[in-house]
């Protein structure tokens, strides 16, 4: 009798995505995905909230109008981040926008994410919130515990923490590769490879990271009278009122 197939940890599709088995995709039909994508275990997506607003005609409407998340390439989604769009009261209806991400896009663990648009080759920590409408541009690094104000825009090239967020460097000379997940991607999946190893240093990254630790420990505690995290999580109470609705 021949041994019945185990199933992966991982599906992996035609276009090279990788995504949990026990990741949560919702409204599939509104979600896409440029390839070379990793989504981990108990990462939600939600394309459910696609665009409600219908257009004056039918007929002149865009192929893919309706997206409501629309993911880049080499992007890597971590454990329990969440990716929603943003909403918005137009003519008179409650409708969302698409979320959209561009390439070597990294989402840290307990990240919840409703920025209008994410730039290519940024790094976002865990435990982060983005706002609605916020825009990041590409090569930018959002610092662990980090919570970006709705609306807000993050300029190229630039290293944000605190709570709310705001520019504390720059990305430094030299350090775009750091950006680059193509290495990472190939770590993930039912046949993982081992990450490479490479003598190059980010030391201007974990000092910042060191600097803002305790401060950002403090404030999350603090904040808006909340408890803080637990278990390197944060509980949906203790979201902030513009990223709670229905994680």
């Amino acid at each position: 009798m021949s041994r019945k197939q185990v199933k992966g940890e991982y599906i992996e599709t035609d276009t090279g995505n990788k995504v949990a088995r026990k990741a949560n995709l919702v409204g599939t039909q509104h979600i896409m995905l440029g390839g070379k994508t990793v989504i981990q275990a108990e990462a939600m997506i939600r394309g459910d909230l696609a665009r409600t607003a219908q257009p004056a005609s039918t007929t002149t409407a865009a192929p893919g109008s309706n997206t409501a998340v629309a993911i880049g390439r080499y992007c890597f989604l971590s454990k329990g981040c969440c990716l929603r769009p943003p909403g918005r009261i137009y003519k008179g209806t409650f409708t969302y926008l698409p979320l959209r991400l561009g390439d070597h896009v990294f989402v840290g663990e307990g990240t919840v994410v409703q920025a209008a648009t994410v730039g290519s080759h940024v790094h976002i920590g865990a435990n982060v919130v983005i706002g609605e409408f916020a825009i990041i541009k590409d090569y930018v690094r959002v610092l662990d515990g980090a919570i970006v104000p709705p609306n807000m825009v993050i300029p190229s090239f630039s290293i944000v923490a605190g709570q709310p967020a705001r520019v504390v460097g720059e990305v430094p000379e030299g350090g775009h590769e750091a950006f680059e997940l193509r290495e990472l991607y190939k770590t993930v999946g039912n046949n993982p490879q081992p990450l490479p190893v490479t003598t190059t240093e980010t030391v201007s990254y974990e000092c910042l990271s060191t600097k803002f630790s305790s401060s950002m420990r403090t404030s999350i505690r603090t904040f808006g009278g909340l408890s803080g995290f637990e278990n390197g999580q944060p509980h949906l109470d203790e979201i902030p009122s513009f990223a709670k609705s229905s994680v």
